[in-house]
């Protein structure tokens, strides 16, 4: 079990044509109490998330939407092999915003068209120290390595890594046809690029070296979609 703090806050709008909704949330995640009372060591953690949305209405038929959103992990340890001198602190976080245009005919058999233009951006930040003396038990070496003291260190490896993506996606979904099928149906185009970097210390105290990173520099690829979705009324 833990114990931690969570903060949210949201607020909205009333106009009728502009609404507008937004939000933040900060969640602490204190450390880890095992079942006989004893505290992990470095089992905390905090999160954190908030959103933007607005819809801008032109005429009763053309609708445009503005979203933005963004979640994350700061601090996130992982300590399963503290006992081999390994241990790692995560740092993540992904940012989405997207702008959608939509129409919705009022005498057609297209009950709603939508075009979508969006970009992502994740980047993922990995501090990995390997300790040095007897960490398989309490005591200063356990300790230099939890608190990031150089003399319990002798290996420091930071990897950033991200991924941004940027994509156009459209869809149309139609009115009933005979009165209980409704047909979905769309494309959509995709662009990736990686950016990947490890800086590399075997000592301590000393300047980072920049080595290759875990995924190729400057990778980048495109994918591409198209589906179509069928709903029918049995009943």
């Amino acid at each position: 079990s833990d114990l931690g703090l969570n903060g949210q806050l949201r607020a909205s709008s009333v106009h009728p044509k502009h609404p507008v909704t937004m939000g933040a949330q900060i969640i602490r995640h204190e450390e880890l109490r095992s079942g006989n009372g004893r505290l992990w060591p470095s089992s905390e953690f905090s999160e954190f998330s908030g959103f933007l949305k607005t819809e801008i209405a032109f005429n009763p038929t053309n609708i445009l939407t503005v979203f933005a959103s963004t979640a994350g992990v700061d601090d996130g340890a992982r300590t399963d092999r503290l006992g081999q001198g390994d241990i790692r602190w995560y740092d993540t976080d992904l940012t989405v915003v997207y702008l959608r245009w939509s129409h919705r005919p009022q005498d057609s058999w297209v009950r709603e068209a939508r075009i979508t233009a969006f970009g992502e951006h994740l980047n993922d930040d990995i501090r990995r120290h390997s300790c040095s003396g007897d960490i398989t038990v309490d005591g200063p070496a356990r300790e230099a390595c939890l608190d990031n003291w150089n003399f319990g260190v002798n290996r420091y490896r930071i990897y950033d890594d991200t991924v941004q993506a940027a994509g156009l996606m459209a869809d149309v979904t139609t009115r009933p046809i005979m009165s209980s099928i409704k047909l979905t149906f769309g494309a959509e185009l995709r662009h990736e690029h990686v950016s990947s970097s490890t800086l590399f210390d075997t000592n301590p105290g000393g300047d980072l070296v920049a080595t290759r990173g875990q995924l190729s520099q400057g990778s980048q690829f495109g994918t591409g979609a198209l589906w179509t979705l069928a709903k029918a009324d049995i009943f």
